[in-house]
């Protein structure tokens, strides 16, 4: 095991995110990497727990503490080993799972769990520079064709074990590329396509055959399926919403999420022209409060708003969002910054906003602050829903881990008593699907957010 009196020598280190002046100038993943020596001495706070919670806590039983302890000794083909046997794509989960197991961690108790999620990526980041991750086809095949219609995470990881059982497998996709989640509901900033693409490469060496374009039921009947293949795996779902019947819902402007998701995932990756996106805030005013860098501005003004006003505190920030207009050649005429207290404006901000978003840092990290940040929520969603227009928007969101969707949402019905406004809930926002929240570890689901419809 680790070094047993390694968290008490050792702090936690993140490897933090690239620079503002770099990461604005594209849509690459933002995170950063710490040399070998710093991320194994990381992998040295793991303790020798008796329960080791981070590893029940993880979907995929990833067996942490043990190549934890091979990633401190410095055996990172061993630890990559290790990781491998439960985990058919970890320079996936390494970047884009919310880490349940580091709330789990038993280190968390004084907010320093061990880095778990970038220890994991950056163990198999190192196998694929090395050469430990090889084509590996099976010696032996079965005969047996087997189909997998979908090619998501879950059909990717079913056609991944199956080939390796030694079937032969086709992977069937009706998109124009494969990947489905994967390649467009998660932005290029937190999963390149070019990881995806890398694995696509190396499962097609090891005789997985990828079929694009391809919808079964339309382009193949059932049956058809059925009489070629020996066995059929269905792993398909994500793409298809459920329906909110309530009033409303035939209103211009309502949308199921993974429509935007998938259409604005297509103009950054150039398969579709920004022009034919047609959802978009086209002819909307918008309000982007705790705007950062101004992703949510960007997008607005580049699908078409009339005007966007983005709000931060941080002097820095807003540089850096004037910056960004510029690199991405949106409007600075219908724009406008300011460096306020979100708090302040919201409370007296102008009645015309037909979007508001509202997309704060964590209020509320530990149980102890959980009132106080509820308070805070209950505010600044008060002032917004008071003011925002009638039939406007509000998209607002909580990464909060001591607050869950229950108290979320019941916050936001407060703030719509509070505001004598008449609201209801377009969206419920979180985590994918194929991130699964233990049911004994709650505080996996921190983030949430809601669409509401302000009448």
């Amino acid at each position: 095991m680790s070094d047993p009196n390694g968290f008490l020598k050792i702090r936690r280190k993140d490897a933090g995110n690239r620079p503002l002046n770099e990461r604005i100038t594209d849509f690459s993943e933002v995170e950063q990497v710490l040399n070998s020596e710093d991320r194994m001495l990381q992998a040295a706070r793991c303790m020798d727990c008796g329960v080791p919670f981070c590893h029940w806590s993880c979907p995929v039983d990833n067996l942490i503490p043990e190549w934890n302890d091979l990633l401190y000794k410095g055996d990172w083909k061993g630890a990559y080993m290790r990781l491998a046997a439960t985990n058919n794509f970890p320079e996936f989960t390494g970047r884009i799972c919310p880490a349940s197991c580091e709330h789990a961690c038993v280190l968390n108790i004084n907010q320093e769990p061990v880095t778990i999620r970038e220890n994991e990526v950056a163990i198999v980041e190192k196998a694929f520079t090395e050469g430990y991750v090889k084509p590996e086809p099976p010696s032996v095949r079965t005969g047996k064709k087997v189909a997998v219609i979908g090619s998501g995470p879950s059909g990717m990881a079913a056609a991944d074990l199956l080939n390796k059982a030694g079937h032969w497998v086709t992977l069937f996709e009706k998109d124009e590329k494969a990947g489905g989640l994967l390649r467009f509901g998660i932005p290029d900033f937190k999963l390149s396509k070019a990881v995806v693409d890398r694995r696509f490469n190396l499962m097609i060496q090891e005789g997985l055959v990828v079929k694009t374009g391809v919808n079964i039921g339309v382009d193949i009947s059932g049956k058809e399926i059925v009489d070629q293949f020996d066995a059929v795996c269905i792993a398909v779902g994500a793409m298809h919403p459920r329906d909110l019947q309530a009033e409303g819902r035939e209103f211009n402007g309502i949308h199921y999420a993974m429509d935007f998701l998938t259409t604005q995932n297509r103009v950054n990756n150039g398969l579709i022209a920004v022009a034919d996106n047609p959802i978009n805030a086209k002819d909307k005013k918008v309000l982007n409060t705790f705007c950062y860098t101004g992703g949510f501005s960007v997008y607005a003004l580049a699908a078409g708003a009339t005007h966007v006003t983005s709000l931060d505190s941080s002097r820095k920030a807003m540089d850096a969002l004037e910056v960004n207009l510029k690199l991405n050649n949106v409007g600075a005429e219908n724009h406008e910054s300011l460096v306020l207290d979100a708090k302040f404006y919201l409370g007296t901000m102008p009645g015309d906003f037909d979007m508001v978003v509202l997309d704060p840092p964590a209020f509320a990290k530990r149980q102890a602050d959980r009132q106080k940040g509820l308070q805070g929520y209950r505010f600044i969603n008060t002032a917004a829903i008071k003011n925002i227009k009638p039939g406007g928007l509000l998209f607002t969101f909580s990464c909060s881990q001591a607050i869950n969707s229950e108290m979320f949402t019941s916050m936001a019905m407060s703030a719509a008593i509070d505001a004598r406004r008449n609201v209801r809930i377009l969206h419920h926002l979180g985590h994918s699907a194929d991130h699964p929240v233990s049911i004994f570890h709650p505080e996996g689901e921190y983030l949430k957010g809601l669409v509401l419809r302000v009448e």
